[in-house]
């Protein structure tokens, strides 16, 4: 397995300043658990001075795919170590020249049933990049907010990470059933639906009703009307609040 090896632009200033003939001699590195000050990874430090900045190498070698913390700290001629400078990198694997090609795709819904148990897609062979229009039946997922995965399989075998894309699913009802019903409203807090104040509708397709809301039992102060419809489906519309 190959890994990334990471270059970082280093900057160690020292943590304290006794006498204007302080500057940094040494500095120092580790990866994720702190050895403690001196026992870290030593950084060769090109030109000593109050200020270094210069580029350091930092293996990756035996590090597993992944976050993981970097921590420097330098030690002036004092012998004073600063506090380290920490920060946080992720560190990926590395896919070998040659397994750059597509073998296989699959997608699923929801819950990942395991890498290679997914619904397949066809791809062509042998290509680094491919397009597809991709035909997705719905019929077995329940209305609401669903997620789509994507993952591919290159020609070495190894899996990409999956491209997720959520997604809502509503029902629209069949074509005789796309006349209203039913309609409710309710104020601030929804009773549920089918269990607030009726509407009398028309069985149309298109409504707009003129209607007096008795107020008289509420308190005085700002409150939020909602408005649902029902059609002869008995689909429920999303509920619209002013």
């Amino acid at each position: 397995m190959r890994r990334l090896s990471l270059i970082l632009a280093l900057v160690i200033a020292g943590a304290v300043q006794h006498t204007s003939a302080q500057s940094i001699v040494e500095a120092e590195y580790f990866v994720d658990t702190d050895p403690g000050a001196g026992n870290g990874a030593p950084i060769t430090i090109d030109i000593q001075g109050v200020n270094v900045a210069q580029e350091v190498g930092i293996p990756t070698a035996g590090l597993t795919p992944g976050f993981h913390k970097l921590g420097i700290r330098s030690r002036d001629n004092l012998g004073q170590w600063s506090q380290q400078i920490a920060s946080t990198f992720y560190l990926a694997q590395q896919t070998a020249f040659g397994g750059g090609t597509f073998s296989s795709a699959e997608y699923f819904f929801d819950a990942d049933p395991g890498v290679g148990n997914a619904i397949s897609i066809d791809i062509p062979s042998n290509s680094t990049t491919f397009t597809t229009a991709l035909a997705i039946d719905l019929e077995t997922l329940a209305q609401g907010f669903h997620k789509l995965c994507i993952r591919t399989q290159d020609s070495s075998g190894r899996w990409s990470s999956q491209l997720v894309s959520p997604f809502y699913v509503q029902s629209l009802g069949s074509a005789s059933s796309s006349t209203f019903q039913a309609a409710e409203y309710f104020f601030d807090a929804d009773p549920g639906v089918g269990n607030a104040s009726p509407i009398p509708v028309p069985a149309l397709t298109d409504i707009s009703i003129n209607r007096s809301i008795d107020v008289s039992d509420l308190p005085e102060g700002a409150y939020r009307i909602n408005v649902r419809t029902r059609d002869v489906g008995r689909q429920w519309s999303i509920t619209r609040s002013s």
